[in-house]
């Protein structure tokens, strides 16, 4: 989703050595990782410390390849580094033995010798290189005040956007918001998907930072804002949707796992956003105790019985979603949009 999303401010290096918990990776695992994500449409580049057959850590060819991904900024950057895991530990390095287990005292004192340090010396930083490492304080402060300069020229440029900035930073929801929330008579027969659709194109021209879409369910559980562009490339506008860096309906696709994965993103970086797709525990639970506050559309066998005409498309009678019980409360965190439907009630769902 990344690479057709064209996210270019995201760069990842990928940690290469071959090694997992069961050894040499050779026995589970063969495919050709980075021509994978050539294929999703990201900007790849290879680092191999292993190149010349002896194992050298070259900072300089790394760093030039961080430069080449920050300076490609139409597509997310791959960067696979070739490395030796555990190195330089004499004995455990390049091995499964290193992955997820201590070095012991015998390998740990090896490997300070090997590096020209004393062994007897534990948890032990030299001035020069403790001097060293704190000159980043300055760099820092020098990059912060460049950034606090930019930063207030801008607020004093744009007062609206700056003090829209500081509720969604702060969390507040704007005064008398609730007012937009439609009334749905006692009685009147309306699917709560239906209800929800209007819900969120009511209350959308007061919360610009209500954000997000549907896993490829968007025409059944109603999640678009209508007259509302699509967030994503203009070159991913179609007859039916176009395509915007501002647009506020965001095509998860089939991507569950992404769409919860991505709002969770969202919320940690700032307070806004939805996500609207049915969604099981893997995928939502991790919000409540981070203390996100996403809003989920819980549809179908998300959170309830299905019958069985829709068992084949949905899955089995049982809830796909182990976060969330009818009976049970929700969770303060985290907000649900329940969308059911009329016949659950012969089950018993409330």
């Amino acid at each position: 989703m990344a690479g057709h999303q064209q996210l270019g401010s995201l760069n990842v290096i990928w940690d290469d050595n071959k090694i997992s918990i069961e050894d040499d990776t050779n026995i589970a695992f063969t495919e050709d990782v980075a021509a994978r994500y050539e294929a999703y449409g990201w900007h790849v580049q290879r680092v191999d410390w292993l190149k010349t057959g002896d194992y050298q850590e070259d900072v300089d060819e790394l760093a030039r390849a961080v430069d080449a991904a920050r300076a490609e900024t139409s597509k997310p950057s791959l960067i696979c580094l070739r490395t030796v895991i555990g190195w330089p530990a004499p004995n455990k390095q390049n091995t499964g033995g290193v992955h997820g287990s201590a070095l012991g005292a015998d390998e740990v004192a090896a490997t300070k010798e090997f590096l020209g340090a004393d062994p007897e010396k534990h948890f032990h930083i030299d001035d020069d290189v403790l001097a060293h490492a704190r000159e980043v304080t300055v760099r820092g402060r020098d990059a912060r005040a460049a950034w606090e300069k930019t930063y207030h020229a801008w607020r004093e440029a744009n007062p609206k956007n700056a003090e829209l900035l500081d509720r969604l930073e702060s969390g507040r929801l704007p005064e008398g918001w609730e007012q937009a929330i439609p009334e749905f008579p006692v009685g009147e027969a309306l699917a709560t998907r239906a209800a929800s659709g209007k819900v969120i194109n009511a209350i959308a021209p007061v919360l610009p930072e209500l954000w997000g879409g549907s896993a490829d369910l968007a025409g059944s559980n109603n999640t678009l804002i209508s007259g509302e562009d699509s967030f994503g490339p203009s070159a991913a506008s179609t007859g039916k949707f176009n395509a915007r860096d501002y647009g506020r309906n965001l095509h998860f696709g089939v991507r569950e796992h992404a769409a919860a994965a991505i709002t969770n993103g969202v919320q940690l970086s700032l307070r806004c956003g939805r996500t609207t797709a049915p969604s099981s525990s893997s995928r939502t639970t991790s919000a409540p105790p981070s203390d996100w506050r996403p809003s989920w559309a819980w549809a179908r066998s998300s959170c309830g019985p299905t019958t069985r005409s829709d068992s084949a498309r949905t899955g089995p009678h049982t809830s796909r979603s182990s976060s969330w019980h009818p009976s049970a409360p929700f969770p303060d965190s985290m907000s649900c949009v329940l969308q059911t439907r009329t016949r659950w009630e012969s089950h018993g769902a409330r």
